[in-house]
């Protein structure tokens, strides 16, 4: 039984491989082709793209759900193939020599199998930022109002000219602005 996703350079004979229209063969054969110059095939559509040696057979899907296997290199704009659940055309087919290290994986039972772009390297980022009140709704009005200082000093923000500019910092002013006059009027 599979076990997740697994990248094609890691496939060994024995593993099994789950069919876009069910069964789970085994691989047959998994080689590695030494690194040379290869013809290659960049398919493109509006969803996604793929490059694969040209010889790699694509899917072509007719609109009455028909499929054929065709070698990459006979694969034309407008040709009709699936990406992901979606039947979608070729936008560009293009055509290139480069010197690549290929994977042959042969399955014991052929079938038609989903291929997915790993990227090389992953972009650091953070998870999203609380909301404020998810950080802060548990405290009562009354606990914030005990916490505030009587007046602030608005120097802090932002200067005049900047704030003229930036629609962020006008919003902080005015809201600023509105709490120092109610907190002066409540201690008048």
């Amino acid at each position: 039984m599979p076990e997740g996703f697994k990248v094609v350079q890691d496939s060994v004979a024995g593993d099994c491989v789950v069919l876009t229209r069910g069964g789970m063969p085994q691989v047959g054969l998994a080689e590695r082709c030494e690194r040379a110059r290869q013809d290659l095939i960049e398919l493109v559509t509006n969803q996604g793209s793929l490059k694969l040696s040209a010889d790699h057979r694509g899917v072509v899907e007719t609109t009455g759900g028909l499929t054929s296997p065709r070698a990459a290199r006979e694969l034309l704009v407008g040709d009709n193939i699936r990406v992901g659940t979606e039947l979608r055309p070729l936008t560009r087919v293009t055509r290139s020599v480069e010197r690549v290290e290929l994977f042959k994986i042969r399955l014991q039972h052929d079938g038609i199998v989903e291929a997915f772009v790993m990227p090389n390297y992953g972009i650091h980022v953070y998870g999203s930022e609380p909301a404020l009140m998810e950080l802060f709704g548990g405290i009562s009005e009354a606990v914030v109002q005990a916490a505030m200082p009587p007046l602030y000093e608005v120097s802090w923000i932002v200067d005049a000219g900047h704030a003229q500019q930036c629609a962020r910092c006008r919003r902080a002013l005015r809201s600023l602005r509105m709490c120092t006059a109610k907190s002066q009027q409540s201690w008048t």
